[in-house]
């Protein structure tokens, strides 16, 4: 019964992650048969949580395959979340924000858009995230000791991770340092 409940429960989301998929990301992976939803709920040898979340479990043709799918949160050894973390439900990020051992935001991204560049399904069964492209905006904070507080370092586009397009870097003042195009 509880895994019958998880299946619809992400199902019934699974609508609204889809709001920055592509037309041909969606049709792709509508191919997908959803087999199975595993909990993820690790503790550290101390009692803590190391970490918890879900994997969805699909088939295709003779092959599983396995995502990380919805709210994912690592714990450091003390029981502090270090990053917290949404997956649409084939594993791309949805959202990451990372934290010091003290709560602080260190790194936060925001996915916009998700696509794929392969030309059929095969193709983007044969490596579904090296044919799948993820725009989003990221946002780097660093500490100042001279404000004994974090601020926010730098900003911009990210595709796949890396920099693209306009980035702003800041003083610890909050005044824009300069502008750099990627």
């Amino acid at each position: 019964m509880k895994h019958y409940l998880l299946h619809i429960m992400f199902v019934i989301c699974s609508a609204s992650l889809f709001a920055q998929h592509s037309k041909a990301y969606i049709e792709f992976t509508n191919n997908l048969v959803l087999i199975d939803t595993i909990l993820i709920n690790t503790k550290f040898n101390n009692g803590f949580k190391k970490d918890s979340g879900a994997t969805l479990v699909y088939e295709y043709e003779d092959y599983f395959y396995e995502f990380w799918s919805g709210p994912y949160i690592q714990y450091d050894k003390k029981g502090n979340i270090i990053t917290d973390s949404e997956f649409d439900n084939f594993g791309n990020y949805l959202s990451y924000t990372f934290f010091d051992s003290n709560g602080n935001i260190i790194e936060d991204y925001k996915i916009k858009s998700v696509d794929t560049h392969a030309g059929n399904l095969d193709e983007f069964m044969a490596n579904i995230h090296r044919n799948t492209v993820s725009i989003g905006y990221k946002k780097k904070y660093s500490y100042s000791y001279k404000l004994c507080k974090y601020y926010l370092k730098k900003e911009g586009n990210v595709k796949n991770f890396n920099k693209i397009g306009n980035w702003k870097f800041y003083y610890e003042t909050g005044e824009l340092k300069k502008e750099k195009t990627y």
